[in-house]
Formats: structure tokens, sequence, C-alpha cells
């Protein structure tokens, strides 16, 4: 029989022909548990729990590792409990529902450690979340036609939900009443997909966004009509070229700061709350009156409202409609008056165009923060030491990117001063990092990337 290569390079093998049993370590960033084979080869076994001995069919093969899924659970982990969801074990969102919390919470202390190992960071406990499940106040459901729910574990399969147990009770409430107004019109081509947004605020009013391929006028009519209902405010309706909105465009999700469910937001309003109180101390724990911040990948504002009332401020974001809430959310915090007209600033650029057009310019800055996207921010690394900022906050969603970036930083100039892993998203792998480093010499200078 012959073997089908997979998309990712790797042998595919067919399922009748390789089953091998192992007893599972760990698990993995990326939601997998972890086992190994007598010759060390790794394998990651999707659905698996540390502590589990299993048969696992093999799904693709290299020579430094294997991926497979459980063919038989033959001896549970003392990690492993019972899924609260009943489509947990296909579904993507909550892979480690079945994993203990207390076994959750060192795994991703763990993680950060591992990842952040060649740098001199002095890692802290994980700050964990007051609640496991009903935390999320952002969602964002696939949809294809009148099928609505999330992609399932390493597949594009879609898995229908009716309801989700992760989700604040209000926004699943809301989400739900969408679905059902919305799906008779919600016709498309089976090649085609769309996405159905929502985010709550802390006093339940929830703003809806609706992304697809094409529309009609009674899917129009249809989200014309949800404003008002499950405390729906407002829908945002994009195609191709097009936009609607009904009802009200933004969500103020706190007193002042504004927000959209078609924008980033992150998942957990308490923990948010968490990641802003760390920040705001990392920057202003040791810094002089009103110091001079560039904060880049800013976003709509979420830590910069809690910034320009007690620094000078220079903001940058590239995505235009964030920028734009961006701008709109520092005016309403901070009006400019004609006696400090340049006290807050934004540009609506890379960040790093942005740092090389103000090393350009001869710009310094006393402290930078940054919070880039999943990838990192490998080649601000060579760019931010000619700011010459005294200390640099950086904010990650991603372990393995923060702890290349700090690496790099270290070599321009810096110290690791302290890690501090927040669990922002039970249930998954996904794990909050505020990084604090600062400056060692008198005057860093850049090194060549």
């Amino acid at each position: 029989m012959t073997r089908r290569r997979s998309l990712s390079g790797g042998v595919r093998v067919p399922a009748s022909l390789e089953v091998i049993r192992l007893r599972l370590d760990a698990l993995a960033f990326g939601g997998e548990a972890v086992g190994r084979e007598s010759t060390g080869r790794v394998v990651f076994v999707t659905g698996g729990a540390p502590g589990d001995l299993v048969d696992v069919r093999l799904t693709e093969t290299k020579r430094s590792f294997a991926r497979g899924e459980i063919a038989a659970l033959v001896e549970p982990g003392p990690a492993r409990q019972a899924a609260p969801c009943p489509v947990q074990d296909r579904c993507g969102g909550c892979p480690w529902q079945h994993v203990s919390d207390g076994v959750q919470h060192e795994t991703k202390l763990n993680i950060v450690r591992r990842a952040l190992s060649r740098t001199e960071a002095v890692v802290r406990p994980l700050l964990t979340a007051p609640a496991a499940l009903g935390y999320r106040t952002r969602v964002r459901l696939t949809l294809r036609g009148p099928r609505a729910g999330f992609l399932g574990r390493r597949s594009h399969e879609l898995v229908e939900v009716a309801s989700c147990i992760a989700l604040d009770a209000r926004l699943d409430a809301a989400v739900s009443v969408a679905r059902t107004v919305l799906a008779p019109h919600l016709i498309t081509h089976s090649d085609e997909e769309g996405h159905l947004e929502g985010l709550v605020a802390p006093d339940g009013r929830v703003h809806l966004g609706l992304e697809l391929m094409r529309t009609n006028g009674p899917l129009l009519a249809a989200s014309e009509s949800l404003p008002g209902q499950a405390g729906i405010i407002g829908v945002a309706v994009r195609w191709p070229r097009h936009h609607r909105v009904f009802g009200e465009s933004e969500l103020e999700v706190e007193p002042g700061f504004f927000g959209s469910a078609t924008g980033f937001a992150q998942a957990n309003h308490a923990q948010n709350l968490v990641l802003r109180r760390l920040v705001t101390e990392a920057l202003f724990g040791t810094s002089s009156d009103e110091p001079r911040i560039l904060e880049l990948h800013a976003g709509d504002g979420n830590f910069s409202r809690d910034l320009v009332t007690r620094a000078r401020l220079c903001a940058v974001e590239s995505e235009p409609r964030a920028g734009q809430r961006l701008l709109e959310n520092l005016r309403r915090v901070a009006p400019r008056v004609p006696t400090e007209p340049s006290r807050w600033t934004t540009r609506s650029e890379s960040a790093e165009r942005a740092c090389a057009q103000l090393i350009a310019a001869g710009e310094h800055f006393d402290l930078v923060l940054l919070d880039p996207p999943r990838v990192g921010a490998e080649e601000l690394m060579a760019l931010l030491p000619a700011l010459q900022p005294r200390r640099v906050v950086y904010v990650s969603c991603d372990p393995m990117t923060l702890g290349r970036d700090l690496a790099s930083l270290e070599k321009r100039g810096y110290r690791t001063v302290s890690a501090q892993p927040i669990d922002m998203v039970p249930q998954t792998s996904h794990i909050e990092t505020v990084a604090v480093l600062d400056r060692t010499m008198d005057e860093a200078t850049p090194s060549p990337p």
C-alpha cells in the first residue's frame, strides 16, 4: 500500500497499518499530549493527558517526531478528568478540558520556563484565572451556510455547537439568538466561509460582527432586526468592498473605552484587568514624572488609556480600523488642549517603519511597550536600542517567539528582569506573558540584525 504525503511534508500512515502503545508524559504548547517511543522519537497525541497509557493510531510520521490520535485509552492517568463539554473531543476551542486545572497550570508555567531558558528572566508563578469556564467575553464562530461552530482539532472540520460553556452566558445567549435569526438567510456556496463574532461588556451589552463572502436583502433585514434582542446593541456586516452597521457601531466596553466585535480584544475581561495592572506597574514603578513612552502594536488602546494620563505617549498601530478606535479612545481619555498639543500622538504604520523613522529623526524614549502578534517582533529587537529606552516591557501571547526576542535584545545591551505568565485562556495552551527588560549600558547602541 502506498503511503500518502501530508501537506506539512510528513508521511500519512494508513490507520490500519500502525498503532503503537505509549505512556504519555506531558502536555505540549499547542494542546497535544506528548509521549516517546522506545527509540526516543517524540509522538504528539491529540486528546491525551499526562499519565495516560494509550494505543495511538499514527496519522503523520517524520524522522524526529510523529503525530497520532487515541485508538484506545488503555489506562487513564491521574491528570485526566471528564470534560464538561459534549464535543470537546472534536472541537479545537478547548483542547485541555479533559485535564485537571492543577496540571494545566503547572504545564503553562513550565512552557514559559522552557521557552525563556536562554534568557536571564526570573519566571514568576502563573497568575491563574478566577473562572475556568464561562469567562470568554469575545468569540469568533465559523459559518458555512446556515451551519455555525468552531474548527476541529488540527483540521478544517466544522464542529457545530448549539451553546458554548466557555463563553460568558450573556454572550452565548446573544450569539444563539443571532444564529437563529440569521441561519435561514445564510446560503453560501460549499467552498465559501464566513464568521460571526461577538464582544460583551461587563454590563451584558453585546456587539456582533458578521463577515461574509456575499450577502442578500433578507440577510441584511435579519441583521437589522437583531439590535434590541438578547442585549445586542449593534451588528456590523462586512462583505467584499461593502460595510453596513445596524444599531451601534461600537461597544463601550468600559467607561470611556470603546471596542468592536470586528476588532481585537482580550477574551478574558477579569484577566485583562490583571494584565493592564502589571503593564502599568512595570512602566511606572521606576519612572520619573511624565516619562516619554513609545507604545508599539497599540490596537484599540487597551494599554494606551492607562498610560496617556501619566506620560507623554506615542502610540503606533498599523491596522486602520483599530488605529481609528485608538485615536478616538485617546481623545476621550485625554482630550488635547492648546497648551499641550503634543502630549500624545498616534502613528498609523507598522511598528518597524515607525521605529526606523523615529530613529532617523533622532528621537529617544524613556520606556517602550510592545504587544506584538503571535509571530513576535524579531525585526524590532535590532531597532529598539537606538531609541535608548531604559526599560522595555514586552507583552507576548507566544512564549516561543518571546524567548527568541528576549535573547536577541539581551545581546544588545538589555537584561530580562522578570517574566510574569498569566492564564488568559483556561482550558487551552495559550499563555500571556509580561516580560520586563532593563538597559544594562549607560547608552545602548544598536547591533547589526
